[in-house]
């Protein structure tokens, strides 16, 4: 994996796969049709920018692209399987179907989609995460139904670390005659995420919730903001829509009892995954932006409390080891005077 940065100065904060990336600006790359009797085809003109690939649906059932072997590397757990899609029908049949994607890997086939395609590029993203919608199919030729059952943590990490298989279908309405449900495809990628390191922390990661915010650098206009989840590892997805113009931002992770921390990033044109660490102090239980006093009165009161206690949180027993003591007041007074910025 490569990262590189917008701008000279800011802070390592945006990534691409250069194995598990596809342009289609010399051609097809690999990519092959899977299901469909159709061949892919590259257009050099007209893509998102410059050139793209073209598949247009011949059969009944789900036809698909296929992405080349390559993409068949290790996937980052909690990454983004992301791409630019538009569609088109000859005779104005209208889109019934949501953009989908498939991924196999040991044994398993796992499906998910997002929503209907236009006849206008758009970025579609997928997380790479057992909460984003990924269900357990037994081929990739059954629709999407929210009775499958969900794929698990183990099982996704299963399938990234040996992928076979990574589709993007290209069937969006019922018609099997050319050229009435055309795709077009370009930039896909499957990218890392950044990773958030909570300080002087030993319990479940995951139990965490982290409010991301993208801001302009004055502070003064928010872009977006929103709770991200956790991995076991750390890992996160926070992804710029394609709305935000080019240009350098502040993006800030916070959430009790650590403090906020922010970095200035590059975002390209288009937007995507971002891919910024963060260290979180620990300490700030009352979530006032210090370390003071006020925190040390905190976890002395809630001494004791363990996991199911009236009165219990993650935000007094700042250590996560499920038991208030010793060790959570010792974090508070090290970290005594630490401030957001």
């Amino acid at each position: 994996m490569m990262k590189s940065c917008f701008a000279i100065g800011l802070a390592l904060c945006w990534a691409h796969a250069s194995a598990q990336s596809s342009t289609f600006n010399l051609g097809t790359e690999g990519w092959v049709s899977f299901q469909s009797s159709s061949t892919v085809t590259w257009s050099p003109t007209f893509g998102n920018p410059n050139g793209h690939i073209v598949l247009a649906d011949s059969n009944d059932g789900w036809a698909y692209f296929k992405a080349p072997a390559s993409f068949q590397a290790p996937a980052p757990y909690g990454g983004v399987f992301m791409f630019d899609l538009r569609h088109t029908s000859s005779n104005g049949l209208p889109n019934v179907y949501k953009v989908r994607v498939g991924l196999a890997g040991n044994g398993l086939s796992i499906i998910n989609e997002a929503s209907l395609p236009s006849a206008n590029w758009q970025t579609f993203s997928f997380s790479l995460l057992e909460t984003s919608g990924w269900r357990v199919f037994s081929n990739f030729n059954q629709n999407y139904s929210v009775g499958a059952p969900t794929v698990s943590q183990a099982q996704l990490q299963s399938i990234l670390s040996n992928l076979t298989g990574v589709y993007v279908a290209a069937d969006y309405n019922d018609s099997t005659t050319p050229p009435q449900d055309v795709t077009y495809l370009d930039n896909a990628r499957i990218v890392p995420s950044g990773i958030i390191t909570l300080g002087d922390y030993i319990g479940n990661v995951a139990a965490h919730q982290i409010q991301m915010s993208l801001t302009s650098v004055s502070g003064t206009t928010t872009y977006l903001s929103t709770s991200v989840a956790l991995t076991p590892s750390g890992s996160y997805s926070f992804i710029v829509p394609n709305t935000v113009p080019a240009g350098t931002y502040t993006l800030s992770a916070d959430g009790s009892p650590f403090l906020k921390r922010k970095q200035n990033i590059g975002v390209p044109i288009g937007g995507g995954p971002v891919a910024v660490d963060f260290y979180l102090p620990n300490g700030d239980c009352d979530n006032s932006g210090e370390v003071d006093a006020a925190d040390i009165d905190i976890v002395i009161a809630g001494f004791g409390l363990v996991v199911g206690s009236p009165g219990y949180s993650l935000s007094v027993d700042v250590d996560g080891s499920e038991e208030v003591d010793a060790a959570d007041i010792d974090i508070v007074i090290a970290n005594f005077g630490a401030v957001d910025n």
